[in-house]
């Protein structure tokens, strides 16, 4: 249905927006996990943030 073709889309977006800006640049996966964890309860579970929130967790963790 719609709904769940909508869900798949943002999830592969959110996926591939992280692989691109933290994994192939080169940064601690494990460590953004972890930062991941610390901003939100259940935090490493994709489904849990929006994708305007995966780029703003994004640019937090790349500035500190």
């Amino acid at each position: 249905d719609q709904y769940n073709q909508q869900y798949q889309a943002d999830r592969q977006a959110k996926q591939t927006y992280l692989w691109e800006e933290v994994a192939q640049k080169g940064y601690d996966t494990a460590a953004f996990a972890q930062y991941m964890e610390y901003k939100k309860v259940d935090g490493t579970n994709i489904d849990n943030w929006t994708y305007q929130e995966i780029q703003e967790v994004v640019a937090e963790f790349l500035a500190t």
